[in-house]
């Protein structure tokens, strides 16, 4: 409760649905566990006095009234907890039955929220028991003392002012017009939740990217406290799901099938201060609203929430190379569109060693590494650019000392571990040899100044145009050391439709009898000089295609990692037949 930090908790207790006695017992018991974890704001689920399956037992005036006086016996049983208490129960108020929060501080029942949406679909049947609560803000009658009744609360601290906290219940987060939505925009910087969420396959996902959104778009912390094991039926099944989120960052979950109490330290000035700074984030208004203020003791927090040292750079090795990925195509994106613009075709980079000057560097060669199929070319709308102009080793080949300096860098990164270099869009003879002679000439330059490098890199070529695959044997005769079948500019050049035309779409056939009998020379080809040929493409991705690759005697294929279990799978089975 110190520099804008309040500790928070969410929990479920082993609930015996209809027994409020017992569930009063457990409840304390709970409540007490979250005071001695530090926790001043604490939030149980819905309906937790007497267990949200009791399906037509709400009906009986007994247990109503039972609930009522395990909620006073409740509140007498934490007149010394420091701390707000949501528990939900159901309420009778003017002649009806709402599912309400009641709220709790210092054995003092400051109000009562009612449940706003009722479903009433699928397993669902609250229109059957209950009423839909209103946003106006009236009295109940709690044991001779008036109280406001309402969802159009806010509970202010009066010693942190920052924090207001506002409630909904279960249902209400999942509808298009949440009332979390309104209470934030009256100030409420803390929105909890009550919940008895059943579990379905997949509905934890949805249930955890739910909270977090909604915490991200209103800019709040979020405590969401869902039914547990005790809710359990053979109809339906509670997994105990609680969730604290922060501005779309989950701080703590709890472990589903199980009861369990979940702490997290909200930082309610950064909340704050960040709906100042969002221009777009509304003024506050809290027409229609009542302001029902505590307190609480500012004392020390004792801090366990967990704080990166480096927030920009995730500690994940796959999600850094994500993000430093997603970097350089964000500026790689916005460089291409000046290139293209100024119909700029080369770069110079001046490289003095540091930082700036090095991811300068791979911006620019990431940007000119958009070819054709990634609509670079495109923005050229020249010849250079186009599909069938001058790319891959053909424009490699138009910039001699920069293909040097690439493949330089090759052969000296070779020394650190197995490299094979490939060259794409080879058409014949010709353009192997000329690349060769660069190779070669790389070779006795890096001799030369006394450089380490590797001089036996396998070099190969790609496969992606027909004229090469039918003069496969003439590559292997001079040097190729391996061959790689590119079946998406394949199949494009030699049934003259691009893979992008949707309209045409059925003219492209990977595995087509022409695209057979190509890809057989090519392993042919092959099989004679004792050469590795892998294929690869969108169209190995596809187990029909794998599968008669296979039987053209393809042992090696790439793919994308999805389509992996399944490709293997297929040849699997072929291979068995």
């Amino acid at each position: 409760m110190k520099q804008g930090f309040v500790k928070v908790a969410a929990a479920s207790c082993a609930v015996v649905v209809a027994d409020v006695r017992e569930n009063t017992r457990v409840i304390l018991e709970t409540i007490h566990k979250m005071e001695a974890a530090g926790a001043k704001v604490m939030v149980l689920p819905e309906l937790a006095l007497t267990g949200y399956t009791c399906s037509d037992l709400f009906w009986q005036s007994q247990m109503i009234d039972a609930a009522k006086e395990g909620l006073k016996e409740i509140a007498e049983g934490t007149k010394e907890t420091d701390a707000l208490i949501f528990v939900g129960l159901p309420w009778e108020q003017g002649g009806k039955l709402f599912n309400v929060a009641a709220v709790l501080c210092h054995g003092e029942l400051l109000g009562v929220v009612p449940k706003k949406y009722l479903p009433n679909y699928n397993e669902f049947y609250e229109l059957r028991h209950f009423t839909p609560g209103k946003e106006a803000v009236t009295t109940t009658e709690f044991f001779g003392k008036e109280v406001p009744f309402g969802m159009n609360l806010l509970f202010q601290c009066e010693k942190m002012p920052r924090l207001k906290v506002a409630a909904e219940l279960c249902e209400d987060l999942w509808t298009p017009n949440p009332p979390s939505v309104a209470h934030a925009l009256a100030g409420a910087t803390v929105v909890v939740n009550l919940s008895a969420s059943d579990e379905m396959v997949g509905k934890d996902s949805y249930r955890r990217s739910l909270v977090s959104a909604q915490s991200a778009r209103l800019i709040c912390g979020y405590i969401y406290a869902t039914a547990g094991e005790g809710e359990s039926t053979t109809d339906l099944v509670f997994g105990g799901q609680h969730l604290i989120a922060e501005n779309g960052t989950i701080l703590a979950e709890a472990k589903r099938f199980e009861n369990q109490i979940i702490c997290a330290d909200l930082d309610v000035d950064r909340l704050t201060s960040e709906r100042r700074r969002m221009t777009t984030y509304p003024e506050q208004r809290t027409d229609g609203y009542q302001v029902v203020r505590f307190s609480l003791a500012i004392e020390e927090t004792k801090l366990t929430r967990y704080f990166d040292p480096r927030p920009f750079v995730p500690s994940d090795k796959h999600n850094r190379d994500q993000r430093c990925d997603e970097i350089l195509n964000i500026q790689a994106m916005g460089l291409k569109k000046r290139l293209a613009h100024t119909h700029c075709q080369s770069a110079v980079i001046g490289i003095s060693g540091g930082l700036d000057s090095t991811l300068a560097l791979l911006v620019t060669v990431r940007t000119f590494d958009f070819g054709a199929d990634r609509t670079m070319a495109d923005a050229y709308q020249g010849v250079q650019s186009s599909k069938l102009g001058l790319r891959g080793i053909r424009s490699s080949l138009r910039n001699l000392p920069q293909m040097a300096v690439q493949i330089c860098a090759l052969m000296r990164a070779a020394t650190k571990g197995p490299l094979r270099v490939m060259f794409p869009m080879v058409t014949d003879i010709e353009d192997w040899d000329s690349a060769m002679q660069v190779v070669d000439h790389c070779r006795r330059k890096l001799a030369e100044r006394g450089v380490e490098f590797e001089p036996d890199v396998p070099f190969g070529v790609m496969l992606s145009i027909p004229a090469a695959c039918l003069t496969a044997e003439d590559f292997t005769a001079h040097g190729c050391r391996f061959f790689v079948i590119g079946t998406n500019d394949l199949t494009q050049y030699t049934h003259a439709v691009s893979r992008e035309l949707a309209i045409a779409e059925h003219y492209y056939r990977p595995a087509s009898p022409a695209m057979k009998k190509l890809i057989a020379m090519v392993v042919d080809a092959a099989k004679k000089a004792d050469i590795p040929v892998t294929i690869c493409g969108l169209a190995v991705g596809n187990a029909v295609n794998a599968t008669q690759y296979l039987r053209l005697g393809l042992r090696s294929f790439s793919m994308s990692p999805q389509n992996l279990l399944a490709i293997k799978k297929a040849l699997r089975d072929a291979e068995t037949r």
